[in-house]
């Protein structure tokens, strides 16, 4: 009589085999749900996937913001407010303020945290980017719609709304943000914006940059009245970080040891899933630090472009050598 064969397979969750799910027994009744240990996980990797951050804010967070001027000091304390106090938050948040701040810095990082403390269905948007998809989407061999384009940016419980007035100030283009931002000020949806327009009545010059025109006088008095209803106003300024780092004479990654994104180190090795062994993984946060014995790594979790696994992993900034937990 020949014995069965036992087959061993190596799982990241014990608990539910990486299905998200497992069974237990309450009243005698058989119930499925879903695993303590991973579930939520899975829950969060998928809401920061569907967020569309994009790759290079991917690993900004509250820690590793550079408060120089008291202003971003101001600016992380009202955000963090904000986080803590959601949703019972009458106002979403408009940054105001020159290029290289922090603006998006902030608005990424509240995004993400509201995500994964939360579970909050959030999405960011850059207003000339969106602009473009909008009109790539009349291109009739696209599969991506307006109506979709639009429904995703009406209805997300969050919206970041970057570089608010930054797109072309044709009528189309306006109608287009109106009709968005419209419908979240009726539907009292929260909203995050940012802007390196000043806010009308602002004489001073904010560094190097100086703007011909007010946020109100770019996107009209009209949506720029729903807009001050709609958000708290934080000013941000300081140094652009973006031309310190160069003036330091450091590389962006390497700036106290620290960076506002190491993903782009890992996007560039083109991992393969670990989990179908198939798709690309796109990482949803990463973080630096150092090892005992193995010197400087980064921490990243990331998910597959095509199974949408969850996976962490490390990789050595010496050897480029890349391991999953």
């Amino acid at each position: 009589m020949s014995k069965k064969r036992v087959v061993h397979q190596d799982y990241k969750c014990s608990e539910c085999r990486d299905t998200g799910w497992v069974i237990v027994h309450r009243d005698g009744i058989r119930r499925s749900i879903r695993c303590p240990e991973c579930g939520l996980k899975k829950i969060q990797a998928r809401l920061l996937y569907d967020a569309d951050i994009p790759a290079i804010y991917s690993g900004m967070d509250f820690k590793l913001f550079s408060k120089g001027d008291p202003s971003q000091s101001n600016a992380v304390a009202r955000t963090v407010d904000f986080l803590n106090k959601y949703p019972r938050v009458r106002r979403g948040l408009l940054f105001v303020g020159p290029c290289g701040v922090g603006k998006t810095h902030l608005s990424v990082a509240l995004l993400k945290a509201l995500i994964t403390e939360k579970q909050v269905r959030g999405l960011f948007v850059d207003e000339a980017e969106l602009l473009s998809r909008l009109q790539h989407s009349y291109n009739p061999n696209t599969l991506e719609t307006e109506e979709r384009i639009l429904s995703r940016l009406k209805n997300a419980d969050l919206l970041v709304w970057d570089d608010l007035g930054t797109g072309r100030p044709t009528e189309w283009a306006k109608s287009k943000i109106s009709e968005v931002i419209n419908h979240r000020y009726t539907q009292c949806k929260w909203t995050v914006m940012s802007s390196n327009y000043p806010m009308p009545g602002k004489t001073s010059k904010w560094g190097s940059l100086s703007k011909s025109e007010t946020l109100e006088e770019r996107v009209g008095t009209r949506l720029f009245s729903r807009i001050m209803e709609m958000c708290e106003v934080v000013e941000v300024v300081g140094a652009d970080y973006r031309i310190e780092i160069h003036k330091a004479g450091m590389d962006a990654r390497d700036k106290n040891g620290s960076s506002e994104d190491y993903s782009s180190l890992i996007t560039e090795a083109a991992l393969i899933c670990p989990k179908c062994s198939d798709g690309v993984i796109t990482v949803i946060d990463s973080a630096r630090t150092t090892v005992k014995g193995k010197g400087p790594v980064i921490d990243f979790s990331s998910t597959c472009s095509k199974c949408g696994d969850y996976s962490q992993g490390r990789m050595d900034l010496k050897t480029g050598k890349v391991e999953f937990s």
